[in-house]
């Protein structure tokens, strides 16, 4: 995964969802591949958009509407001079609920898990493109200046995966699809990782479950995964922590063994560079945000 994580701005503290109005400057251009932990709407209102999403490459036009996923590799390779297009992005905390929540269980959850994933591309003709279509193309009036514009945003989020939740499709063996390579060993020691990942868990335990030395795993690993094996299973580990903030009443002492550290000034130090913020800043911004500082994005008119 050669991709590079991207925190997009994404909202307000109370109200982490973005919306971005874009019109194309230059005919030809590419932006590095990235992927962002925010889930992404995408809808082409007029022109063309070429894209690579996830190694596939995927030709946009008028009415064309992309779901992206998070961690999903993305970027835009060329667009055409008049093209307009509009994005709604939400990060994890904008719907988080309850763990028995059906939202919150049937699709929240997994969905940021990656377990769950959306159809890709939904053209004009697909049973929910048109309900979609015109919630995002509607999405302008949204904007800053309106009364309780944020609490219309949660509303257009909580609507729109409604519509969208029958048409997923769940990974087989409920593993993470966007993560597992080519390589039948890496690919069997990231399941291991992640079925464990709230125990302990040591390189030697993971080679001898795949048969190969550690340091040639380390390699392997490195090589189809662009991360080390130590950098994988801390990033899963830190991101199931987060579920059980957002999901959760555990308490922030007991994370660090519930997701499989030995170590608790380790798992505070990895959470705080993964997640940018420590567990305490984190469990505060689901719990209550009237004490932090507001910022907003600004969409570009």
């Amino acid at each position: 995964m050669n991709a590079e994580r991207s925190y997009v701005p994404c909202g307000t503290i109370d109200c982490p969802i973005a919306i971005y109005h874009n019109w194309g400057k230059e005919k030809d251009f590419s932006y590095p591949s990235q992927w962002h932990m925010a889930t992404e709407f995408l809808l082409v209102k007029s022109g063309n958009l070429e894209m690579m999403v996830d190694g596939r490459r995927l030709f946009l036009e008028d009415g064309d509407i992309l779901l992206i996923e998070p961690r999903v590799p993305h970027n835009i390779v060329s667009n055409s001079r008049e093209v307009s297009y509009v994005q709604l992005l939400f990060s994890p905390e904008a719907v988080a609920l309850p763990a028995h929540h059906i939202l919150q269980s049937a699709l929240i959850t997994p969905l940021y898990e990656g377990t769950l994933h959306f159809p890709r591309l939904l053209r004009p003709g697909h049973p929910i493109h048109k309900d979609l279509y015109d919630i995002l193309s509607g999405l302008q009036q949204y904007r800053m200046t309106e009364p309780n514009y944020k609490l219309r945003r949660f509303a257009t989020v909580v609507n729109l995966c409604a519509i969208v939740a029958p048409y997923c499709f769940a990974d087989a063996g409920g593993t993470e699809g966007t993560d597992l390579p080519d390589n039948a060993a890496v690919k069997k020691a990231v399941i291991y990782i992640q079925n464990h990942k709230n125990r302990e868990l040591t390189l030697e335990a993971i080679a001898a479950h795949v048969h190969l030395h550690p340091n040639y795993l380390c390699a392997l690993f490195k090589k189809h995964m662009g991360e080390s094996i130590f950098q994988y299973t801390n990033r899963r580990r830190i991101e199931h922590a987060a579920v059980l903030l957002r999901t959760e009443d555990v308490p922030i002492n007991q994370l660090p063994e519930a997701v499989g550290f030995r170590s608790s000034s380790l798992f505070f130090k990895k959470f705080r560079q993964i997640m940018g913020c420590t567990p305490l800043t984190y469990a505060r911004r689901k719990n209550s945000y009237a004490d932090l500082p507001q910022t907003d994005v600004l969409p570009e008119e």
